[in-house]
């Protein structure tokens, strides 16, 4: 027997070598292409049943599986409201300390700054409106062009 390394590299195969091997692998071949038609046939002509046959199943399943589903999907929501209620409560009681610590650093509540904000916004309104009161009244009418005197009698 001969190395299949060599037979690589010289380009010569193996069944060249051994009419044997090549005709179980023509064989194999055959045998393969032949179970192939016959598995497509058989598909063709048994399909409809099979499929049929595998709804069947599936139903007769999902009416064993809708129900545990459906009681461990109602448990898990339950478990999901319990779990949310503490984080909630830590929110809160975050929320509670940290306003306590603004007061005693003598910073403002957000309530306070959006009052502050509106109050600054009112005083602009009443600063502008003094400006425009206190201008002086302008008078509407231009004064009359200065007549143009000629070069020569300006002297």
């Amino acid at each position: 027997m001969t190395d299949p390394s060599a037979n690589a590299e010289t380009g010569s195969s193996q069944t060249a070598e051994d009419p044997h091997l090549g005709a179980m692998l023509r064989q194999s071949a055959q045998e393969i292409w032949l179970a192939g038609l016959g598995a497509f046939a058989k598909a063709q002509s048994e399909g409809s049943k099979v499929f049929e046959a595998l709804v069947k199943e599936g139903e007769h399943l999902q009416s064993k599986v809708q129900a545990p589903l459906e009681q461990l999907s109602a448990k898990a929501e339950a478990l999901a409201d319990k779990a949310g209620r503490p984080w909630e409560r830590l929110e809160t009681a975050l929320d509670a300390r940290s306003q306590q610590w603004l007061e005693r650093l003598g910073l403002p509540s957000s309530a306070a700054w959006v009052a502050l904000q509106a109050e600054v916004g009112r005083l602009r309104q009443e600063v502008d409106a003094l400006k425009r009161a206190a201008r002086p009244a302008r008078k509407r009418s231009r004064p009359a062009a200065a007549k143009a005197v000629p070069p020569d009698e300006a002297t």
